[in-house]
């Protein structure tokens, strides 16, 4: 599964965490975390934004049977 969401880092490490330990198993791949460009106001400082990533990522994941 290709995957895209935009999520603070807070957010990233809780959903990273809760698919690679969860049943079935997931694994990501393939990780991008992109920090959007913040835009200057006319005074010079930087505008506030929502310190949100932008994050790709390729998912597998697979069912292990017990015997």
């Amino acid at each position: 599964v290709n995957a895209r969401m935009r999520c603070g880092i807070e957010d990233l490490t809780k959903i990273m965490y809760a698919l690679e330990t969860g049943v079935p198993m997931g694994l990501v791949e393939e990780l991008t975390v992109i920090k959007p460009r913040t835009r200057r106001s006319r005074s010079g400082q930087a505008a506030q934004q929502a310190t949100l990533l932008d994050i790709r990522f390729n998912m597998s994941g697979y069912l292990r049977e017990t015997p």
